[in-house]
């Protein structure tokens, strides 16, 4: 069965013979899940069925604590999509984040959903209790995954290239919808503990103000997210979005111009013409269509709620218009745009088309790093970009945008980082413990100390530090600092 598996998974999916290799590793301890839920009597349907019930008790409870969000406090949702590598390892980032960042952002009422196939929904059920209640499982339906889920049931995961254009449009049509977020509240239990604390996350069953789409290998400092939100424009004020992006002064004369005023918009953002346009992140320059911005989804993509409906509008009307080159093409640009049919390099480039779609419907990407060029959402872990050791193709998107390569060492990085990407194995909750628990016994500790205690089971994507890698602890024992999500202070400089 798995050397068929193997033949067949390039023929049904069209992956690359190293996506078909990858899959092909993942085989064993994916199967060894499977039978882990089979064991436990786990179907597909027993588990959607106990997912269901256990969401409708959280949120029963959620939605009395949180109310209508708080007299005007603004709310979050945290998408993770599936990382398109190491996918037999995606249950246990989930229980390493709900460890660590995710029980913080929990407490802070930031809403938690993992984007996850039905077959995985039933992988993952017999574990739930090691997700709750920080990580709440979003279930995408059968239409929106490709004939390769026949396999998937079988071989968990995404074996493909991670999550579609297509699966992660629908997410943001669910999670900005407020009947939708009524019905996926799990992890908004803790909204009365937010309040209290000053997050600005709970929701209980209404619509976020903001989602931000991230990779499962993405590591949070949660407060400090909050604090880079507040300081973006009032993602209910369309007025407000405008009136700071005719303040806003170019990042560098090298970075992008702003795009022309966008097409009338009546039909794809008649229910959004009052909220803001707002897309954030580590922005990055493609070539794609003569030129895409576009915030990286590995350490998270920032989307106000308005600009999320938007853009889910869009692509319903593009799918059911056939797609780019189907009706939609003549008319409806917005919908021409968001949409992937035909196009398979933009369905397995995700983060290119949301930054494509927001572009056509008049959002104006905004970068996210400080008035030191220091990011704040990072495409790698500490490690690498203290050593800027990074890929080539991302200093050639980085230096599109912000008119510079990414700076090494401690320069790398803004003091309120929000967010590293590629950070799995035994690094998140290592990390949690130098940034947040345990940060006076590692400024205690010497160089030497410091060179023996970095984990060695790291992910495919991360490196081990050098000897004496001063840098990297410059940047986390002294740079980087946890802010008070209830004291966030003046908003922090965007460029």
């Amino acid at each position: 069965m798995f050397w068929l598996a193997c033949v067949l998974a390039p023929l049904l999916l069209g992956v690359d013979s190293q996506s078909a290799h990858a899959f092909g590793r993942q085989q064993g301890a994916v199967a060894q899940l499977a039978d882990h839920g089979a064991a436990g009597g786990w179907s597909v349907a027993a588990a959607l069925q106990h997912h269901h019930a256990h969401k409708a008790s959280i949120n029963k409870s959620g939605a009395a604590a949180a109310g209508d969000g708080g007299g005007g406090r603004k709310t979050t949702t945290i998408l993770l999509i599936p990382s398109e590598i190491n996918g037999d390892q995606r249950l246990q980032r989930l229980q390493a984040i709900a460890r660590t960042w995710g029980a913080a952002a929990h407490a802070l009422g930031i809403r938690i959903a993992a984007l996850v196939s039905a077959p995985e929904a039933a992988v993952f059920a017999p574990h739930s209790a090691t997700l709750a209640p920080a990580i709440d499982l979003l279930v995408v339906p059968a239409e929106h995954v490709g004939k390769g889920e026949l396999l998937k049931g079988v071989f968990l995961g995404w074996l493909d290239h991670g999550p579609t254009l297509d699966q992660e449009m629908w997410a943001l049509g669910e999670l900005s919808s407020s009947s939708a977020a009524a019905a996926a509240a799990g992890g908004a239990g803790a909204a009365a503990a937010a309040a209290a604390a000053g997050g600005e996350g709970g929701q209980g069953g209404a619509a976020p103000d903001w989602i931000v789409v991230a990779n499962d290998a993405a590591f949070f400092l949660p407060s400090n997210l909050l604090c880079f939100l507040r300081g973006l424009p009032d993602p209910r004020s369309r007025s407000s979005a405008a009136a700071a992006a005719a303040a806003a002064s170019p990042a560098s004369p090298a970075s992008p111009a702003a795009p022309p005023s966008p097409p009338a918009l009546s039909e794809s953002l008649s229910e959004s013409l009052s909220e803001s346009l707002t897309y954030s992140g580590h922005v990055l320059l493609s070539d794609y269509a003569g030129g895409t911005p576009f915030a990286s989804t590995g350490p998270g993509a920032v989307f106000s709620a308005g600009l999320a409906r938007g853009m889910a509008a869009a692509w319903a009307r593009g799918r059911a218009a056939g797609g780019a080159g189907g009706a939609a093409g003549a008319g409806d640009a917005a919908a021409q745009a968001c949409v992937s049919t035909g196009n398979r390099w933009l369905a397995i480039n995700p983060a290119v088309g949301l930054g494509h779609c927001a572009k056509a419907l008049g959002a104006v990407a905004s970068g996210d790093r400080d008035a030191q060029h220091g990011s704040r959402f990072h495409a790698y872990g500490p490690v690498r970009l203290a050593s800027g050791a990074t890929d080539g193709w991302f200093q050639q998107y980085h230096k599109a945008f912000a008119g510079e390569v990414p700076r090494a060492g401690a320069a790398c990085c803004a003091a309120d980082t929000v967010a590293f990407h590629y950070v799995e194995g035994d690094e998140p909750e290592f990390l949690w413990r130098v940034l947040v628990t345990e940060r006076a016994r590692f400024a205690a500790m010497s160089q030497a100390e410091l060179d023996a205690v970095y984990p060695a089971k790291l992910g495919p994507y991360a490196h081990a530090p050098a000897a004496r890698a001063t840098a990297l602890w410059e940047l986390l024992r002294e740079k980087i600092v946890v802010r008070d999500a209830a004291a966030c202070g003046a908003p922090q400089v965007h460029v």
